[in-house]
């Protein structure tokens, strides 16, 4: 009777997987060439990067790089650049792989560490190219998932990082996600095809964005988070992310000896990133400051930009 049951749910699983795999190209949309003005593609490390880039008017003050979170894109920082701009920042948003307008390349580590060595030697080629300012050390300004990479990324390469700014920063995934499962190959099979026409399929997608909100978003433009996406191998990298995502290591956040700002909402409803979550990481690093947003949930750059950019102008400034 068992072995029956176990047939029955397996062959149910497959018709599922067969049924939503038929169904793949139904809402996928047309994506731009050069989605914003300041759109701009480069490729590194055979990686076709998407990236956006805001200049000044006056004397360049510093460079700030800003990576954005789990699923989210350069637009994540649409109500942050032009308050960092005006006060003298150079601003770089870049979207990293798998995610907004960068190339959807499968078989890559993802791994925090790995992604800090993709991102130096992108800023490295960027400097090369004269497209950034040359001679000064970057402000590494990282959301949630980003966060982690940002840490890595002041870790992997301290030297040329003026300052580590995390907001809602995700380092410890690993312990509060079990990936065991998302190893086995059947489930990977069957996940891509939930991901691509169930996930991303735009009534759920907007349920599930006023969850991971927390809040009512302010402006959001569900096409402009919705579209990127549903760019074809999305659900193939995220697979790839989940078998291959590691954490950087507690010791070595431990060793960051630089200026830490943390920004945490104070309603914080994710799972990787607690409000406790930045009391945790000022307690263990000695050069960390933290800062509470009140009423905020995890998005807090997005909802709170006014509060958030006062903090990050200040805080740059003073460095």
């Amino acid at each position: 009777m068992k072995i029956k049951k176990i047939l029955a749910i397996t062959f149910l699983i497959i018709l599922l997987s067969i049924f939503l795999n038929q169904n793949i190209y139904a809402n996928r949309k047309n994506t731009n060439e050069k989605p914003f003005s300041e759109s701009r593609f480069i490729e590194v490390d055979n990686i076709r990067y998407h990236y956006r880039i805001w200049k000044p008017e006056s004397e360049i003050k510093g460079k700030i790089l800003l990576l954005h979170g789990f699923a989210g894109s350069t637009y994540s920082w649409r109500n942050n650049v032009e308050d960092l701009k005006a006060a003298g920042y150079q601003v770089l948003a870049l979207d990293l792989p798998g995610f907004g307008y960068t190339e959807r390349k499968t078989g890559l580590n993802h791994s925090q560490l790995k992604q800090a060595e993709r991102i130096w030697n992108f800023l490295s080629r960027l400097e090369s190219d004269n497209i950034v300012a040359q001679k000064q050390n970057w402000h590494l300004i990282g959301h949630s998932y980003g966060g982690g990479t940002a840490a890595a990324a002041a870790y992997y390469n301290q030297d040329q990082v003026q300052s580590l700014i995390l907001i809602a920063g995700a380092l410890n995934v690993q312990e509060r996600f079990d990936n065991h499962l998302i190893e086995i190959e059947l489930i990977q099979e069957i996940a891509k095809p939930i991901i691509r026409n169930v996930l991303f399929n735009e009534p759920v997608f907007e349920r599930l964005l006023s969850f991971v909100y927390g809040e009512n978003p302010i402006d959001n433009n569900l096409d402009m988070l919705l579209t990127p996406l549903q760019i074809p191998g999305t659900a193939d990298v995220l697979i790839d992310i989940a078998t291959t995502f590691k954490d950087l290591p507690e010791s070595d956040f431990t060793d960051i000896s630089l200026p830490i700002l943390l920004i945490w909402g104070e309603e914080d409803n994710s799972i990787s990133t607690p409000p406790e979550e930045g009391k945790r990481l000022r307690d263990i690093n000695d050069n960390a400051e933290l800062i509470y947003i009140e009423k905020a949930s995890h998005f807090s750059m997005e909802n709170h930009p006014d509060e958030v950019n006062s903090i990050l102008i200040d805080w740059l400034n003073s460095k």
